[in-house]
């Protein structure tokens, strides 16, 4: 809980033009995880590995 209310410190801020890096780092770091991760599914697709089995693997079955 802490750990959000943070977050949204931090990202709360940075909207009203109070530039902190860290909220830019944990903005670039977040968007390039969401970039892995669909990249990994495409990839896994191309495999022709089943939806399902991506669940399985995602822990989302």
């Amino acid at each position: 809980m802490l750990i959000d209310t943070m977050q949204y410190l931090y990202c709360e801020l940075e909207v009203q033009g109070m530039s902190l890096g860290f909220s830019k780092g944990f903005k670039q770091a977040r968007n390039e995880v969401k970039r892995l991760e669909i990249t990994w599914i495409y990839e896994q697709a191309i495999k022709g590995i089943s939806i399902q089995n991506i669940f399985k693997h995602r822990g989302v079955a």
